[in-house]
């Protein structure tokens, strides 16, 4: 976790930049004092304090931080709404907070569990799982004895809301790999990053663009697919994605095309439904007083080769030996094997392992496989399909299943190979300290730590940028298990 130190000649300057703010305020009790929760200037970031006054935590074993969070709500447009902590602060002051809703979390905790919560608490980690942890009681705090903190919530905060009147509005949103085809954003479907989105301004008000058309800006999707125009002037206008700039491989290096998904179920510009046609483009849209849904997603089908496989359905089970796959072929093509692909986090996926396919065949096909290493908690699978060319094609939407918790395991070690960071993961069935070490090829300790366990999914991230490159070993034990693992330091 970062080391933070409080500025009070910092900390007065901030209040007295404040004091030039239109805000409004309201008040959600934080062990110190009261909370801003609205900032309006207009230009698309403000200013967001916690505390009237800091609070002091000079205590040996305890300590404060204050966690940002995008909060997943539709209330003002310009963020992503994804759950996940923007920023951290020891004082309680985030800067340039872009236009959205948040919420912000105070977090006291116990010095000795810094290196596992340090893991949970950085931008871009979801709040949910440090949520997870706690016990809630009363509303909006929660508790945990191992690892020891308090966490507690505000009310929703917003940066330009609609009570601050702005006259400029933010648009965008999404750009995601559809790969069921269905047109709605699912669990474990990609965001395509790189794309350039290019924003018209609709003169004529008439939907489509034309001669008196003329270009307002455009931007290009960041690495998980979002894209965003930020204060943009009332008016009409048209979204239009530059199809050329879609990714021509996947990340594996395959050759891929890309052709626009048809409007998901619900239809029209709500948040889950691809909102482009077959021209990567909008229709016609107006930006004015009033306007709160101004998400423009773009779902895009991928298809890399003609599938070797006619998939008619794919689904699993867990069991006491592993999570088994189970899917049925109609037809099959030059269908070499299939690969079945597990993914923790529902975006990278991995094989775990792969069955012979029938090559050619025209008649109905069962197939099975045991995935007899599934870690404790929830897995996503998707199933690929590769023809004797040696082209592979991802053929099935993405499902999950979920493991009970049972024995003390290692759920997985990743990246693989890593660089600078390395994350582990391990299970356990009751609270308990837990030694951790790491040893290179030549037995030599690299770290020797002991740290609590709790129960359930456990995660520890090392700083291994001074390793040097080759295979380390990881060994956990509770004084009676062991579990040991292995990475790959590049």
């Amino acid at each position: 976790m970062k080391n933070f130190t409080f500025n009070l000649a910092k900390l007065i300057t901030l209040f007295t930049i404040i004091l030039f703010i239109q805000q409004e305020n309201a008040y959600a009790q934080f062990p110190c004092g009261g909370q801003i929760l609205s900032a309006c200037n207009c230009d698309g970031t403000s200013v967001l304090v916690a505390d009237s006054e800091p609070c002091t935590f000079n205590s040996d074993n305890s300590q404060q931080v204050y966690l940002l969070v995008d909060e997943n709500n539709a209330t003002v447009d310009g963020d992503a709404d994804n759950g996940a902590i923007i920023d951290v602060s020891s004082n309680g002051a985030f800067f340039n907070v872009q236009t959205g809703d948040y919420v912000m979390y105070s977090l006291t905790y116990d010095l000795a569990d810094a290196a596992q919560l340090g893991g949970m608490t950085e931008a871009g980690d979801l709040v949910s799982a440090l949520i997870a942890m706690g016990s809630e009681g009363p509303a909006g705090t929660w508790t945990s004895t191992s690892p020891s903190f308090t966490l507690v919530a505000t009310a929703l905060s917003t940066i330009n809301g609609p009570e601050c009147g702005c006259e400029s509005y933010s648009v965008g949103n999404y750009i995601w790999s559809d790969n069921d085809f269905d047109g709605v954003q699912d669990p474990g479907e990609p965001g395509i990053p790189g794309v350039t989105v290019i924003l018209w301004e609709d003169t004529n008000g008439n939907g489509v663009i034309d001669s008196g058309d003329t270009i307002v800006d455009q931007t290009t999707s960041n690495a998980a697919g979002f894209y965003g125009f930020s204060n943009v002037d009332p008016g009409n206008y048209l979204l239009q994605i530059d199809l050329s700039t879609l990714p021509d491989t996947d990340i594996s290096g395959n050759p891929i095309s890309w052709s626009p998904t048809a409007e998901g179920s619900a239809g029209g510009n709500d948040f889950n439904d691809s909102d482009y046609n077959n021209q990567g483009l909008t229709g016609g849209f107006s930006v004015g007083a009033g306007d709160s849904n101004l998400n423009f997603d773009a779902g895009f089908r991928p298809s890399q080769v003609t599938l070797a496989s006619e998939l008619i359905n794919f689904e699993g089970k867990v069991t006491k030996d592993g999570n088994q796959l189970l899917w049925t072929t109609g037809r099959e093509v030059n269908n070499d094997y299939f690969s079945v692909m597990r993914s923790q986090n529902g975006i990278n996926f991995d094989a775990t392992g792969t069955v012979k396919g029938a090559g050619n065949s025209n008649a109905r096909k069962n197939y099975s496989f045991m995935d007899s290493k599934a870690p404790v908690g929830t897995s996503y699978y998707n199933l690929t399909n590769t023809d004797f060319s040696g082209k592979t094609a991802v053929i099935s939407k993405t499902i999950s299943l979920t493991r009970e918790l049972g024995g003390f395991t290692l759920n997985q070690i990743h990246p693989i190979p890593a660089t600078d960071f390395v994350n582990i993961e391990f299970a356990a069935q009751t609270d308990s300290e837990v030694s951790i070490k790491v040893f290179n090829l030549s037995g030599k300790v690299m770290v020797d730590q002991n740290t609590k366990a709790r129960e359930g999914v456990n995660a520890l991230k090392l700083d291994i940028s001074s390793y040097a490159v080759g295979v380390y070993f990881v060994t956990i034990t509770n004084g009676k298990d062991k579990i040991v693992g292995k990475f790959i330091k590049d």
